[in-house]
């Protein structure tokens, strides 16, 4: 039996091109990619055309979207391990990166009965509350509400925490170690907060982590924070090692 040539789609053929002008570097990792309007009048092909291209492009891992101000070639993403406990920015450093920590909000005050459960807390146990985002060349890449029982910790809220780690702090002046936590991890949509935080449309999954950190102070173990940090699903994967 002789094989049927199927013609080629349109938006495959353009889907081609795109991917060969990132090959050559012709747009480069977080630049914009020709508009719409640009390519419809270059390739002389129709809007749908285009943002079928796109769209499968993004689906693919080629390309992502910033609402508002268009489609970009999508960077490299960097990789943590789901099974190693450290600090977001020692973590990224780790890697070759250089982030910025910038802490938006801090405060102390008696959380809600949520928090309070969830920590295992007394009703009048005060906490550190952090919410800070990391960013890797201007790119915003996790957005962490943090908590951390007061009554360890007193007068942490004098430290800067712009760029600076938490736990190293822990360790240095209140003489807490860190040794374990528990994670959980769920895909969610962001809020409007969070999308606006974070520099991401409505509708691109987060990745969710809430998180038990726990600590020696004075030869005890103590729940040294709870934290919920959320991470661009477009830019970080995670990995888990498993080593007998």
């Amino acid at each position: 039996m002789k094989s049927i040539d199927t013609p080629i789609p349109l938006y495959y053929k353009l889907k081609q091109e795109i991917i060969r002008m990132i090959e050559d570097e012709e747009v480069n990792a977080d630049e914009l990619i020709p508009s719409e309007r640009d390519m419809m009048e270059k390739y002389d092909i129709s809007r749908t055309t285009v943002r079928k291209a796109i769209d499968v492009l993004v689906n693919e891992g080629y390309l992502y979207k910033i609402h508002g101000k268009g489609t970009y070639v999508k960077g490299k993403k960097f990789a943590q391990g789901l099974l190693k406990l450290t600090s977001c920015t020692e973590m990224l450093r780790s890697k070759g990166f250089d982030p910025i920590s910038k802490v938006l909000k801090y405060d102390v005050f008696t959380p809600s009965k949520r928090i309070i459960h969830h920590m295992n807390l007394d009703n009048k146990d005060k906490v550190f509350y952090t919410e800070r985002v990391n960013l890797i060349e201007g790119t915003p890449i996790n957005y962490t509400k943090s908590y951390i029982p007061y009554k360890y910790v007193p007068s942490i809220e004098n430290f800067n925490f712009n760029n600076n780690s938490i736990y190293k702090t822990l360790s240095k002046v209140y003489k807490i170690d860190i040794i374990g936590t528990n994670r959980t991890v769920e895909a969610v949509l962001p809020s409007e907060e969070l999308a606006k935080a974070l520099d991401v449309s409505l509708n691109l999954p987060l990745l969710k982590f809430n998180g038990w950190v726990y600590g020696k102070h004075d030869n005890d173990k103590i729940l040294v924070e709870y934290f919920k940090t959320y991470y661009r699903s477009d830019r970080s994967k995670f990995y888990m090692d498993f080593v007998e």
